[in-house]
C-alpha cells in the first residue's frame, strides 16, 4: 500500500490558509451583527443589523464580502453589491470606444466599509456609489456635489423599495 506524504511546508500553509478563513469569516460575522447605520446620518437602527439589511436587497444582483487592509495597516470589512438592471446606452460606448484605452460604464452598485480601530471594533468609515467600466476600472461616487444623491438612492436601496437599477434612477444618477 502506498503512503501518501504532505511535506511540512505544505501543511504550514495549509494551517495558515485555515486560520486566515476563519479570521476573515470572523471579522465579517462581527460587522453583519452591527446595528445598521445608515449612511447619511449614522443613525444606527437597533432593531436591525447590517446582515438583515445588505444582504437581502431587491436590487442587488450579486453581493460580495471581503477583507482588506488600509495603507495604514488597519483591517477593514467591505461590502459590495452590483445592481441589477444596468445597462450601458449605445451612446456611451460609442463615445468610450473614440478614445483609446477608454471605457463605458457598464455596472453600478454601492460599497460600505468598516475599519477596525485600535479599539479591536469595527466602525462604519465609507460608503459611496460604485460605477464599474468596461476597461476594468472604477469610480466611487461619495462626495463633491454627489452626497444627497448618494444618501436618496442608497436609501431607496436600503429600504428595498427598489428592485433594480432603474428604480433608483428616479433620484437622478444617470
Amino acid at each position: 500500500m502506498k503512503r501518501s506524504t504532505v511535506s511540512p511546508t505544505a501543511f504550514a500553509m495549509l494551517v495558515a490558509t485555515l486560520t486566515l478563513m476563519g479570521c476573515t469569516n470572523k471579522r465579517i460575522a462581527e460587522v453583519k451583527a452591527l446595528p445598521f447605520s445608515y449612511p447619511s446620518d449614522n443613525y444606527q437602527d437597533p432593531n436591525m443589523t447590517v446582515d438583515q439589511v445588505l444582504d437581502y436587497r431587491h436590487v442587488c444582483d450579486s453581493v460580495k464580502w471581503t477583507i482588506d487592509q488600509t495603507e495604514q495597516h488597519q483591517t477593514f470589512v467591505q461590502y459590495e453589491c452590483i445592481y441589477k438592471g444596468y445597462t450601458p446606452t449605445k451612446e456611451l460606448i460609442a463615445q468610450a470606444a473614440k478614445i483609446p484605452g477608454a471605457g463605458y460604464r457598464n455596472q453600478v452598485g454601492d460599497i460600505y466599509q468598516w475599519v477596525y480601530g485600535a479599539d479591536g471594533k469595527p466602525t462604519l468609515t465609507y460608503v459611496a456609489i460604485r460605477s464599474y467600466y468596461s476597461n476594468g476600472t472604477t469610480k466611487d461616487h461619495s462626495d463633491g456635489g454627489y452626497d444627497n444623491l448618494v444618501s436618496s438612492f442608497m436609501q431607496l436601496a436600503v429600504e428595498n423599495r427598489a428592485q433594480n437599477y432603474l428604480d433608483m434612477t428616479g433620484a437622478g444618477f444617470q
